[in-house]
């Protein structure tokens, strides 16, 4: 458990990786941003739950994969930005629950984010989304030459 009273700055300057057997529990009052020059390796075992006061931010000049067995839960009251400027993987082996006002993942060649048989996958050619039940919520701009809608 990683608690914080106010905001929260980690910099790395090579890698860095944090390995939890259990459960990696983020509570902070205010921002937490966490910038790292090389990679950023994440792993953890029944949960991830990331709670924050206003905005969370993790920038990554390399690959940056977060991995959980079980369940990601994220409320976060200010916008959440995941940057990387080389591959972006987020795991989670059972649900990824997300509440933010602004999510952006951001990656430079793949971003793939996987929520126990439910995927998303982009790459600078491509775009996928499959899974058994992926809810996206926002507003909607219907500006394609084709919609498909399979609801």
């Amino acid at each position: 458990v990683d608690l914080v009273a106010g905001s929260v700055d980690e910099n790395g300057m090579a890698t860095m990786s944090d390995k939890v057997g259990a459960a990696l529990v983020e509570l902070t009052a205010s921002n937490r941003t966490v910038s790292v020059t090389g990679s950023r390796t994440e792993k953890a075992g029944a949960a991830k739950v990331i709670i924050s006061g206003a905005g969370r931010s993790v920038t990554v000049g390399a690959a940056l994969k977060h991995k959980v067995a079980g369940a990601i839960l994220t409320k976060i009251k200010g916008a959440r930005t995941d940057s990387s400027k080389g591959d972006f993987l987020e795991v989670a082996g059972g649900a990824q629950l997300i509440k933010a006002v602004n999510v952006v993942f951001q990656a430079d060649s793949l971003l793939s984010v996987v929520m126990g048989a439910s995927t998303i996958t982009l790459t600078p050619a491509s775009v996928s989304i499959a899974g058994t039940k992926i809810t996206l919520d926002g507003d909607v701009a219907d500006q394609a030459a084709l919609i498909v809608d399979n609801c």
